[in-house]
């Protein structure tokens, strides 16, 4: 979260040139419909500088907790603030909610490396199906796959059902020490059910 020396629409430079650069921007979206007044300089800029703040404050507490659990997610905050530029562009959710999701996520022990990339996708599928927040999504993502044996009633009550079957080879794999091929299978039958629900709701009209 940059602001540009040199805003857009021939502004100055710093805060002054973002307040004129908005300004700009306003003129001509407000232009673009009838009857609707260009957007306020002030107002765009103070969001952009507010949205920034956030941003700010949301990396801050994923470094933190990043330092606090020894990088046990496998994952560092570069990489983590990438995939949350990805979750931004392809869904209807912020970077800063990706963020904050997977700062929740870093907390828990045993999800790393490739599921733990995979857990924030499914997450945004599954609170685009459920109209729930990311963070929220998530959670629920985290504790099924921390504790799959108690964490698919959480699940199930979403409208992700397990069958027989797939409930005894996670009870077998956890058995045998390998949480992760556990997880895989929950995270198989989230993507099964839902995979793609949060990139579909951003080709929406709403959406984009």
């Amino acid at each position: 979260y940059l602001i540009p020396s040199k805003a857009p629409g021939g502004g100055g430079g710093g805060v002054g040139g973002l307040l004129s650069g908005a300004g700009s921007i306003g003129g001509r979206m407000g232009g673009m419909a009838s009857g609707v007044p260009a957007l306020s300089a002030v107002g765009v800029a103070g969001y952009a500088i507010s949205q920034a703040a956030e941003g700010e404050a949301a990396m801050n507490r994923l470094q933190a907790v990043l330092k606090a659990t020894g990088g046990q997610a496998g994952r560092t905050a570069e990489q983590m603030a990438n995939l949350a530029g990805k979750i931004q562009q392809t869904t209807t959710y912020s970077d800063t909610a990706a963020i904050e999701a997977q700062t929740f996520l870093a907390t828990l022990d045993g999800i790393s490396g490739a599921n733990f990339d995979e857990a924030v996708k499914s997450s945004a599928d599954l609170a685009s199906v459920m109209k729930i927040d990311l963070v929220s999504a998530t959670e629920m993502v985290g504790k099924a796959l921390q504790d799959p044996e108690q964490g698919l009633r959480a699940l199930t009550s979403a409208g992700i059902k397990f069958t027989d079957e797939q409930k005894e080879q996670i009870k077998t794999l956890l058995e045998s020490g390998n949480a992760m091929g556990a997880q895989r299978i929950v995270l198989d039958e989230i993507s099964h059910r839902m995979g793609g629900s949060a990139a579909e709701a951003a080709k929406t009209l709403s959406g984009r």
